[in-house]
């Protein structure tokens, strides 16, 4: 506790440092923020230190406490909320690209052609003992005025996906290290993952990461399943429910933050995909 009492005191309330593939952010509040959305452009990897966090995506609910582990994949559209416990909220988060995942289960030969994959896109774990003792070793890197040398960095984090793998008794974490991996195309999805968050359409994607569009495409539907606009489409609208379930804002404002400059269009396409008009899904949602 002597540890986590200092790093609650400090005054910064958030301080990110990037590396080559990762990054890390030590988040504290003084009081609870109000419910926010946003699609994810890295893996997230949350140690929650005090405090409690929801986590919701249009169709699950997490609940996290002091001690828990969780895990998010990249593009995932979340609405997240915290809430203070005795001190302030306080978690360490690392943030990581597709590439240091693969890195990680490349290296070090972990077999993942058998396991079935589960798409559920975040991963949540009450620690046992040993994932808590790895876990609170991280809280000591955060107190350091210097930035930490990588490896270091790296190396915790690999030992925490060590012991994770170890405890995985059911293969639940070996599902979603399978659904986090992409062999074949890991450095253009990492390309596509970081343009693709801020709704920009098709040719711009295309132009931005330097690939021909016909060839962006073909690899696009490759690596998603689908032609890239209907994922767009899809993503927007996904992000849409969340925003009209959980954010005060009204339809024209989230037309407008998911991409649309049409709200006759937007209504159209978001009642095809749900059977509800926006106004009336968020109607359904006070009730």
């Amino acid at each position: 506790m002597e540890y986590l009492n200092k790093i609650m005191l400090n005054k910064k309330e958030s301080e990110e440092i990037f590396y080559k593939d990762l990054c890390t952010v030590k988040l504290f509040l003084n009081e609870p923020f109000e419910s926010h959305t946003t699609i994810l452009k890295d893996n997230l990897m949350i140690i929650l230190l005090n405090g409690k966090r929801i986590m919701k995506t249009d169709e699950k609910s997490f609940e996290g406490n002091a001690g828990d582990i969780i895990f998010v994949k990249n593009g995932t559209c979340i609405s997240s909320k915290v809430f203070d416990d005795v001190q302030k909220y306080g978690s360490l988060i690392f943030r990581w690209s597709d590439k240091f995942i693969h890195d990680f289960i490349k290296s070090n030969q972990i077999e993942l052609s058998k396991v079935k994959q589960k798409n559920e896109n975040i991963f949540q774990i009450i620690p046992n003992e040993m994932l808590k003792y790895s876990s609170d070793t991280f809280i000591p890197l955060f107190i350091c005025e210097e930035k930490i040398d990588e490896n270091i960095i790296r190396h915790k984090l690999q030992e925490m996906l060590f012991l994770l793998l170890n405890s995985d008794s059911d293969g639940s974490f070996k599902s979603f290290l399978k659904l986090l991996s992409n062999d074949k195309y890991i450095n253009l999805k990492s390309k596509i993952d970081e343009h693709l968050n801020a709704f920009g359409n098709v040719e711009d994607i295309s132009s931005k990461i330097g690939i021909p569009l016909n060839d962006f495409r073909k690899k696009f539907s490759k690596i998603y399943g689908t032609v890239p606009q209907k994922w767009l489409i899809k993503k927007r609208l996904e992000t849409a429910k969340i925003l009209l379930t959980y954010d005060n804002k009204n339809i024209s404002e989230v037309c407008t933050e998911v991409g649309y400059s049409n709200l006759s269009w937007f209504i159209q396409q978001f009642k095809k995909e749900f059977g509800l008009t926006p106004k009336q899904y968020q109607k359904k949602q006070n009730l």
